[in-house]
């Protein structure tokens, strides 16, 4: 029996990786590379259609968060199961109001519409994709061309639930074990080899799922850098605890934690970094000598090298002991800037990529 796969009922074809077009009959446009204001590059291709008709994930991942951004304007980010990192710009507005963020879509869902919102405004509709692989952006004109469009897949199969085995998720069904309840599956508690029994199995505070999720510390070890401050307690004061790498057999299991990331090693996730408006890729955002975490645990402004415009550095004045918190909340106020809980078990960092360009 034929499906309609516009449907938001459609659950998906099986598979990893680049299956279908995102767009039926869409017409492709290599401009990746080509030259944009600001003295940006394009760092996509665009594909263009009629307002409102559906795209389709041209691979099934999950979708993290964020639904907005300046550019994009209403977009949808997805890391693929592939381990590659989808971005797609311009949608209608509500075309996309049926996801929620952490929920895993497969390969031919609809995941929005056509549009041209963000940076887009008064240009024709089109859908703007981006491609990251490796850390860098990619052409993917060339391995999107070659698909078929959804309609044309063969074998097409709707998956019943679209239930990652891997995910880390306190509601999954019970067909995902996760005996200790800690939100790490015992399938990755044996990869990391933390005990399936112990929600902590270093009894230093910081559940498994955390630490492997979330802090990349040593999840068996109290004292992943070990000198001699515990990881707990470093992490508290905004201090590096260091970091452990992700064994080979975690990454090839494309482990839903790998999506948080610290990737200045600042003790700031990613995902605290782009809410707050620092640089996830530079520890110190405003060049003054002190990092993002030590502003932000300190009440300072990590985006300013003069918190209280005395005509002093932060710098200078926490070497001269009087460094003090900065008028108002300041960025990130109030949120965990490692991006889940401590004590619950469960990464609440979805990534938000900060490097989305057009």
């Amino acid at each position: 029996m034929s499906q309609d796969v516009d449907s938001l009922s459609f659950q998906g074809i099986a598979g990893q990786g680049p299956s279908c077009q995102p767009i039926t009959g869409g017409r492709l446009t290599d401009t990746f590379g080509a030259p944009r204001s600001g003295g940006r590059k394009h760092e996509g291709i665009d594909i263009f259609a009629s307002e409102g008709t559906p795209i389709h994930a041209i691979a099934g991942g999950r979708v993290v968060q964020g639904f907005s951004n300046s550019l994009g304007g209403n977009v949808v980010r997805i890391q693929g199961d592939d381990g590659r990192y989808y971005y797609y710009a311009h949608l209608e507005a509500h075309s996309f109001d049926h996801l929620h963020v952490g929920e895993h879509v497969n390969a031919g869902q609809v995941i929005g519409g056509v549009g041209h919102t963000g940076d887009a405004a008064g240009t024709p509709n089109h859908l703007h994709l981006q491609v990251r692989e490796n850390g860098q952006w990619i052409n993917p004109f060339g391995f999107l061309k070659p698909l078929p469009d959804v309609t044309e897949v063969t074998g097409t199969t709707p998956i019943p639930s679209g239930i990652d085995p891997f995910a880390i998720d306190q509601g999954a069904p019970p067909s995902v074990a996760d005996t200790d309840h800690d939100g790490l599956t015992d399938q990755f508690e044996a990869l990391f080899g933390t005990d399936p029994h112990q929600a902590d199995t270093d009894h230093d505070g910081l559940s498994d799922a955390f630490e492997t999720g979330v802090s990349h510390t040593d999840p068996l070890s109290a004292d992943t850098d070990h000198d001699g401050l515990t990881d707990a307690y470093e992490l508290a004061r905004g201090t590096d605890p260091g970091h452990e790498a992700v064994p080979a057999g975690v990454r090839a299991a494309g482990f839903g934690g790998l999506a948080t990331v610290d990737s200045d090693h600042d003790g700031l996730s990613d995902a605290f970094e782009a809410k707050a408006g620092t640089d996830p890729l530079q520890a110190d955002s405003d060049h003054d000598g002190l990092s993002d975490a030590y502003e932000i645990a300190h009440g300072s402004n990590p985006l300013s090298i003069d918190s209280d415009s005395d005509g002093l550095t932060d710098g200078f004045e926490a070497g001269a002991g009087t460094l003090t918190p900065a008028p108002g909340p300041g960025p990130g106020a109030g949120e965990d800037p490692f991006g889940g809980d401590p004590g619950g078990g469960m990464p609440g960092a979805d990534h938000l990529d900060p490097t989305d360009q057009h």
